[in-house]
């Protein structure tokens, strides 16, 4: 199997090697090893949420106040290059702050999407914003609210605040389900953001 390494293009050939990106480093592979689903949902919580952030890669938490509770999604997650970002273990309604790895290249594409009307939300608006880094990786965020770079606030993992886990009319809305989708891109491909963060 290939590996590329960072974003000088040297590869190697060896097998299956157990690593993911640092989240202060983006874009460098380091050798580590796999972490339990469980620890990677952890990892990526405390890189990416404020104080009190759930994440789900495969299964919703079984504490949401949501009929979508407990229930295997991995499809619509990781398998789609994506994690939810829950406000807390029941995704109430609450102010909790979104974050971004440091080291993103260039300035921050926004833009916003509304959904028409063969989509689930006819008339929905959602926000959202993808950071570059190197080495091919991109990380876009959709339902977030209160939008703005705040280098000087970061959270346990050293990543840099850039805004609120979903908001009002954010569409990451809806009693027990208030969550900002997060995507994982490599090369312009969403990939499984475990294989990423948490060596799988």
């Amino acid at each position: 199997m290939q590996y590329l390494i960072g974003d000088c293009g040297t590869t190697t050939t060896t097998a299956p090697v157990f690593s993911w990106i640092e989240p202060q480093n983006p874009g460098v592979a380091t050798q580590q090893r796999r972490l339990s689903q469980e620890d990677c949902d952890k990892k990526i919580a405390s890189t990416f949420g404020g104080s009190g952030a759930v994440a789900a890669t495969a299964t919703e938490p079984s504490t949401l106040q949501h009929p979508s509770a407990g229930r295997d999604r991995s499809n619509h997650l990781a398998n789609n290059g994506t994690f939810h970002l829950y406000t807390n273990a029941q995704g109430a309604n609450l102010a909790v702050g979104l974050y971004t790895p440091a080291g993103w290249r260039g300035r921050p594409v926004s833009g916003t999407a509304y959904q028409g009307p063969n989509n689930p939300n006819p008339g929905e608006v959602n926000y959202n914003t993808r950071f570059n880094y190197r080495g091919g990786l991109s990380i876009s965020f959709v339902h977030l609210s209160n939008q703005r770079i705040n280098r000087s606030d970061r959270n346990v993992a050293g990543s840099i605040r850039i805004g609120n886990i979903n908001g009002a009319g954010t569409g990451g809305e809806g009693a027990g389900y208030h969550h900002t989708h997060v995507n994982v891109y490599q090369n312009g491909t969403r990939v499984d953001p475990r294989k990423i963060y948490c060596g799988w």
